[in-house]
């Protein structure tokens, strides 16, 4: 039995890689092979993000136009994104998972696999893919491709390690490695309501740019000096794409900017506008705690207090009363203005919470 590798995801620190390829295992290493009988007619990857982690749902359609075959599909999560966020006591094998990944489901046609974990290292694997290393975690089990269409499907839930960040990337390009080098049908869904990220302009070198939907309320805004990248809020609802014939040369890259990402964003324009520089509070903005902002403010003016007392209101589409403040944080692409949301009704995060108080116990200090 021949076997090779489906490489579908790859999670590092709250990061999400994912790989779709064929390997051949000779002499305990793997391989990447040009697959040219089996390909893929479809691919549906979903992104949900939630407060307790990133859960991912990928569905693919294979297509066998010969005989039945037997093969080892497998998924790579690496450990971490750094040596120093590594659980080297966690043991892989026995607890049957990736320290940080749960809820683990691969099915064919819509049953169940049985599936086996290790390590890369402890199985001698090598592979020349960027990005896949002896520290990775692999999950892996037989798949009987018929003759015709075989379904697989793929599930998990990552909560995150203990230097949590929010970039994701989904390797998107060995969809090539497929018989026509080709995803024939491709789908891409972002469920992030309140999220404001980037994400890719294209993911062909013949698709000048993605024909992205927003589905519900959102918008999307081009960043300034970045071609390649574009930015999406979502106020609810969902981002969609959907293409056909898709030959991809570029992988997934998303990044969900923080409080941190949304204030850096907003002083700086704010600065460029007014000549008024901001504190910078790059790593204090985060805190859940407001005396964490205790001497951040002096020398800034009540006005400028006041505005960024605004700006926190704003980021969840505040409309204020003068159409002053009102057009000018339109200029965000994180703004979308809500007429129907009085201030009782915003429900700010913790660390929104603790900027917000800081800055009103500040203003109250100079009144």
């Amino acid at each position: 039995m021949k076997s090779f590798l489906l490489i579908a995801l790859v999670l590092l620190s709250f990061s999400t890689y994912a790989d779709s390829g064929i390997f051949y295992s000779e002499g305990g290493n793997l391989f990447p092979v040009q697959e040219t009988s089996i390909s893929m007619q479809k691919e549906i990857l979903r992104f949900t993000y939630t407060p307790e982690g990133l859960v991912v749902d990928v569905f693919f359609e294979f297509n066998n136009p010969g005989e039945t075959r037997t093969e080892i599909v497998g998924f790579v999560v690496p450990p971490c994104m750094t040596y120093e966020d590594i659980d080297f006591n966690f043991d892989v094998e026995k607890e049957m998972r990736h320290p940080y990944v749960y809820d683990f489901i691969a099915a064919q046609n819509g049953s169940i696999l049985p599936y086996k974990v290790t390590k890369y290292e402890s199985r001698g694997f090598s592979t020349t893919i960027d990005g896949v290393e002896e520290r990775d975690v692999i999950y892996y089990f037989n798949v009987t491709f018929e003759p015709g269409v075989t379904k697989l499907y793929n599930h998990y839930v990552f909560k995150g390690s203990k230097y949590r960040n929010e970039d994701f990337l989904y390797r998107l390009k060995t969809g090539k490695m497929w018989a026509n080098q080709t995803i024939e049908d491709f789908t891409m869904i972002i469920d992030a309501s309140g999220q404001w990220f980037e994400l890719p302009a294209t993911l062909s070198k013949s698709i000048a740019a993605m024909a992205y939907e927003i589905n519900g309320v959102g918008k999307i805004s081009e960043i300034q000096g970045d071609p390649n990248k574009i930015h999406a809020y979502l106020t609810c609802g969902y981002l969609s794409l959907h293409c056909t014939n898709l030959k991809p040369d570029y992988d997934i890259n998303l990044s969900f900017k923080s409080l941190s990402s949304k204030y850096y964003d907003f002083s700086e324009i704010y600065t460029n506008d007014f000549n008024i520089e901001l504190p910078s509070l790059h790593w204090i903005i985060g805190s859940d705690d407001a005396k964490r902002y205790e001497g951040e403010f002096e020398g800034i003016t009540l006005e400028a207090i006041q505005d960024m007392i605004n700006f926190v209101y704003s980021i969840h589409g505040y409309t204020f009363g003068g159409k002053d403040f009102y057009h000018y944080f339109e200029k965000f692409s994180w703004y979308i203005p809500n007429p129907q949301l009085s201030e009782n009704d915003i429900k700010f995060t913790v660390e929104e919470q603790a900027f917000l108080t800081a800055l009103i116990n500040e203003r109250a200090k100079r009144n």
